[in-house]
């Protein structure tokens, strides 16, 4: 419960951050967005070292880890975009609001909420059924299983996530 609502709390980050990489690639600045991701990887490991090792904060101290290495990953291109070295056209700018657009995005959307909303209730579903049949060990071996199959789909959605910006912004070109 602290971790989910600490982690929670910094969703205002992780959202900017993960939108970000997409408007770096479409800024032509994929390379930006690599060094941010990084960086907030190494903020996380040594946050997490500095709240769990040094200062004992236990499970408190990994959420705040992870919520201030998702900050970081908002607030540097949020800074780069707002510079004035941004040299790309890809800028913030005064907008109106617009009710259709934002319509046609959610329903457009709404098969992927759910997949992972299926996928989730499955997951669980499944752990609970491996906890009756199998026990701990038989959750921690499924476990295994979908974080090799995690490897497989985090490349894919690499992939989709670099190139489908780009073929977006050309298309609408």
């Amino acid at each position: 419960m602290i971790y989910g609502a600490t982690c929670l709390i910094f969703n205002t980050a992780f959202l900017p951050q993960y939108g970000f990489q997409s408007y770096l690639i479409v800024a032509e600045k994929p390379r930006l967005g690599l060094i941010v991701t990084v960086l907030a990887g190494c903020t996380n490991m040594v946050l997490d070292f500095l709240f769990m090792a040094v200062f004992e904060m236990g499970i408190l101290g990994a959420a705040l880890a992870t919520g201030l290495s998702q900050t970081v990953g908002a607030v540097v291109p949020l800074v780069w975009f707002i510079s004035k070295r941004n040299t790309s056209q890809l800028r913030f700018t005064k907008t109106r609001l617009e009710i259709t657009p934002m319509l046609k995005a959610c329903v457009n959307g709404a098969s992927e909420m759910m997949t992972s909303v299926s996928a989730s209730i499955t997951g669980i579903l499944y752990n609970r059924q491996l906890m009756h049949y199998a026990g701990e060990d038989g959750v921690a071996a499924y476990g295994v299983v979908m974080y090799a199959a995690f490897i497989f789909i985090g490349v894919y959605i690499g992939y989709s996530t670099g190139s489908s910006p780009i073929m977006g912004y050309h298309y609408g070109a």
